[in-house]
């Protein structure tokens, strides 16, 4: 039985909380530096746990380490490639998980997706992007964490850090209820066992995020120029697959 009361957080996972969030949120854009220094002193503690929080950062993919006459750490620059992996990984577990939840005989994990889409109606409703950002990472995570997989979930997890860095600043307020309507096309396709709608839904849905991020950033020049392929490959079915 896990206990209710949790305990109090250490100086050095309350600075790995902070600076996650201001690499996720923008604060830190690709190829910022990340001086150990610098941090200490705006957060207002030592430089231990900064140290620590930035060697938790580089192992979750954010970070890099800089190799030159200015040593340290900075922000991952990731290439349209790199991205295309990251979503190709997400699509996998995914589509995976999806079809294990569709096929128990327990359905209690597509009643939480459920209510959980019916609570992001209202989200989107408000149009709130930031609302609907956190709602919607939440919505993906049932997916994996049902699984009861724990490394599964850790990798996908720090694969997931890296998309919502970039995702997060494509959200756009009109696509925000087709978004969600996508994720109630999936549970219908869940709740009749329909495996090949399952993934056919579930890969237009990631793809088509995957470009609008693509596009945005090439927008805002925040990847470099490149020619690479059209999009992570879609998943396999044998023909005639059935549930």
């Amino acid at each position: 039985m896990s206990s209710i009361i949790k305990p109090p957080k250490t100086i050095s996972e309350q600075v790995l909380e902070v600076l996650e969030e201001e690499i996720l949120s923008g604060f830190y854009q690709p190829g910022d530096r990340m001086v150990e220094t610098e941090i200490a002193k705006r957060l207002g503690v030592s430089r231990g746990p900064v140290r620590e929080a930035l060697l938790v950062l580089e192992s979750r993919g954010l970070l890099q380490e800089k190799i030159g006459m200015a040593k340290g750490r900075e922000v991952v620059s990731l290439s349209g490639q790199d991205l295309r992996q990251c979503y190709q990984v997400r699509i996998f577990i995914e589509t995976q998980g999806l079809i294990a939840h569709a096929k128990s005989t327990d359905q209690r994990v597509l009643d939480k997706l459920e209510e959980m889409t019916r609570g992001m109606d209202e989200i989107v409703r408000q149009g709130n992007t930031k609302a609907y950002r956190e709602a919607n990472t939440a919505w993906h995570y049932v997916i994996v964490s049902a699984l009861n997989n724990p490394r599964l979930h850790d990798f996908y997890q720090d694969n997931d850090r890296i998309i919502r860095w970039f995702a997060g600043f494509t959200l756009d307020p009109v696509r925000l209820a087709r978004s969600n309507q996508e994720h109630r096309h999936i549970l219908e396709a869940c709740r009749r066992q329909d495996v090949a709608t399952i993934v056919d839904i579930l890969y237009e849905h990631q793809t088509q995020a995957l470009e609008r991020v693509l596009n945005k950033l090439k927008e805002a020049s925040r990847l470099p120029t490149e020619n690479p392929p059209a999009g992570p490959a879609r998943p396999r079915r044998r023909k005639g697959e059935q549930p």
